[in-house]
């Protein structure tokens, strides 16, 4: 999800300023958000992946995914920006009623959530060495 959280905040930042004179600055960046979560989850996480992997033999690639995959900290952000997700989509339905809306939340939602969850473990200072 690395690709994903970093485009998707990427996304928010420059929906906010492109929107910035907009009367729908908060759903132009919601979208901006989703939409580089979209590119990031997709053709750019795959072309990034590809070009390090290129690089990495067959242990390299297996002893990668498995820090990943066992890493506390990353299980928790990723959580986090996923239930953000998740929970912007069904708050931004029932309030707005539209799939437009519905979106905007679900990018806002799931950027604040990365953040938050990044500021938290900032702020907590865990173990290098805690899995």
């Amino acid at each position: 999800f690395k690709c994903a959280e970093v485009l998707s905040t990427l996304g928010m930042g420059i929906g906010l300023f492109m929107a910035r004179r907009g009367p729908n600055q908060l759903r132009k960046a919601g979208q901006a958000a989703v939409l580089g979560g979209c590119l990031g989850a997709g053709p750019v996480g795959v072309a990034m992946w590809k070009a390090k992997s290129s690089t990495l033999s067959e242990e390299d690639i297996f002893d990668r995914a498995y820090r990943v995959r066992y890493n506390r900290n990353q299980i928790r952000i990723d959580n986090f920006y996923e239930g953000g997700f998740y929970l912007g989509l069904l708050g931004g339905l029932i309030s707005t009623r539209s799939l437009g809306g519905s979106i905007a939340d679900a990018g806002i939602v799931s950027v604040a959530g990365l953040l938050g969850r990044a500021t938290y473990m900032v702020y907590e200072k865990p173990d290098k060495l805690k899995w």
